[in-house]
């Protein structure tokens, strides 16, 4: 019995200095085209508009990095001229339209930014150096574990992990909670990259960091966060406090 007791306290312990992240009762895709015909079932590809359709091409094709850029970087709605407003109501109207019936697990690569939008640039070279995090990197890091993040700008995921930007060095493991806004877009017609695999998400998620942990090799840090789930029918949703260090007025 001491034995057991042991062992389930060493194991606890280990799992504390990994950074436990539990995702069970989550779907996971292995293939993209498990993701593709899941996404048939739920909707087909005619659920938009052709008008819709265009502006999710757009978006996929490249035409949203400054208006994200300019959102994430928390300048606001108020910064984009009056073509890049259009384009954000036309893109927040497509999705809408969709909602995931199942929790599932997406993944999202990002460059160094983002550990900067939650925390101060002058810690950039006790983090990363020479192409890698630093020994004392976890130290660090831990001003961020548990903190929320909101993504002011639209946000890309992909079903299929490192399927896309396999040199950026941080990967988001998401959890997404069922009955969540978003749209597959990686279908003929629609995506201008229909390899990515892409589930899309409207702007403004929210993302709990649960735990975090660095490769053997040093090159990549994965972080493993929570996105805030909707708000229920008839209830008025309640704006979540985040830790970014920009915040604008309007979103």
């Amino acid at each position: 019995m001491k034995k057991i007791i042991f062992l389930l306290l060493f194991l606890g312990f280990q799992a504390s200095l990994m950074g436990y992240y539990d995702d069970a009762g989550y779907k996971k895709f292995k293939h993209g085209w498990e993701a593709i015909n899941w996404w048939l079932k739920l909707y087909g590809n005619n659920v938009l508009s052709q008008e819709e359709k265009n502006i999710v091409y757009q978006y996929t094709y490249g035409d949203f990095v400054t208006i994200n850029s300019k959102l994430r970087n928390g300048e606001g709605l108020s910064s984009l001229d009056e073509k890049q407003k259009e384009m954000v109501k036309k893109l927040d109207q497509a999705l809408g339209k969709t909602i995931i019936f199942e929790n599932l697990i997406v993944y999202r690569y990002e460059n160094l930014s983002f550990i900067f939008r939650l925390l101060d640039k002058s810690y950039f070279s006790q983090i990363y150096k020479d192409g890698k995090f630093t020994e004392r990197a976890k130290h660090y890091l831990e001003f961020i574990n548990h903190k929320k993040y909101r993504d002011y700008g639209f946000m890309s995921t992909t079903t299929i992990r490192n399927s896309v930007f396999q040199t950026r060095p941080v990967e988001l493991v998401i959890k997404v909670p069922k009955y969540s806004d978003a749209l597959f877009v990686s279908l003929k017609g629609l995506a201008a990259f229909e390899s990515q695999y892409e589930l899309l998400f409207p702007r403004n998620r929210v993302l709990s960091i649960e735990s975090y942990e660095i490769s053997k090799d040093h090159k990549k840090l994965t972080i493993y966060v929570k996105m805030t789930g909707p708000c229920y029918i008839n209830q008025p949703c309640e704006v979540e406090k985040v830790d970014n260090l920009k915040q604008p007025k309007e979103f």
